[in-house]
């Protein structure tokens, strides 16, 4: 029994670069980016919404409180993603 490790990419790791080629191909065919939980600060995810936004995509945030990136959202919605995500799903609903 040995152990067994998730698919994610703990703090201090590099993303693979098969996933951040993925995630800027992703963003290129989007209308709107979502940028969820996060302090706006660790590369190269934080490159991610400019990346949008040099694409003319609409970047909305949501977090607890402003970051670096506010800068570059079309809309920012404070508050934590586990209250509004909720609300906006009922919305959409």
């Amino acid at each position: 029994g040995g152990l067994m490790r998730p698919d994610v990419v703990w703090f201090g790791e590099p993303v693979p670069e098969d996933v951040l080629r993925e995630a800027f191909t992703f963003i290129s065919g989007c209308d709107l980016l979502l940028v969820i939980g996060t302090s706006g600060v660790v590369q190269p995810a934080a490159s991610i919404p400019i990346f949008g936004k040099n694409r003319n995509k609409t970047v909305a945030i949501i977090n607890p409180e402003p970051t670096p990136l506010s800068v570059w959202a079309d809309y920012e919605i404070t508050g934590r993603a586990a209250d509004v995500l909720p609300q906006i799903v009922k919305e959409v609903e």
